[in-house]
């Protein structure tokens, strides 16, 4: 896939998925600013509206196999910079039916390998699945509110496992917790 132009769709980064939504011939119709910062990692441009749109080469072999996708959708990996992330691709059709509108979804999200350190701390506080889940999420910076909705739970369950994790280690605080994973 060539170099096109593309509008961008809101400056705000997050720690979410990212999503690229493709026409027939895989020219890019919507994305969020997230995936573009993920795909032109390494090619910043100067004028965010001239930003070239140029998909790794993993995601690009795995479109030119679009044709097959089945129940089983097609995962790639690829890096960059120095994160490495998954891209699934997703076959969808437009609400009219018509062939012609056919469309392909990418959905982006970072390869975030456990912490060997956290799954330590789990073991010596016997933290259960749901609190080390959490902790993981700590872990990359998250906020409670973002932790809830990447485990889809409410806040203040995400609080409640937070409470229990501080009392099962004996620390007051969020960055306590941070703390006790840094001196394993």
């Amino acid at each position: 896939m060539g170099s096109t132009s593309v509008r961008r769709a809101g400056a705000r980064l997050s720690s979410q998925a990212a999503l690229i939504l493709l026409d027939k011939s895989n020219k890019p119709i919507y994305y969020s600013a997230e995936a573009l910062a993920i795909i032109n990692f390494s090619q910043r441009c100067k004028n965010a509206a001239e930003t070239p749109y140029q998909l790794p080469n993993e995601v690009e072999l795995l479109l030119g196999r679009s044709e097959s996708f089945t129940a089983v959708l097609p995962v790639v990996q690829f890096v960059s910079g120095k994160r490495s992330y998954f891209c699934r691709a997703f076959a969808l059709d437009h609400n009219s039916g018509t062939p012609s509108r056919k469309m392909t979804g990418l959905l982006i999200e970072r390869n975030t390998p456990k912490s060997p350190r956290v799954s330590e701390l789990a073991g010596q506080f016997r933290l259960t699945q749901r609190e080390q889940e959490t902790v993981d999420f700590l872990t990359l910076g998250l906020t409670s509110k973002e932790i809830a909705a990447r485990m889809r739970i409410s806040p203040n369950t995400v609080k409640t496992f937070f409470r229990q994790v501080m009392t099962k280690m004996g620390v007051n605080t969020r960055s306590g917790i941070v703390g006790k994973i840094a001196t394993l």
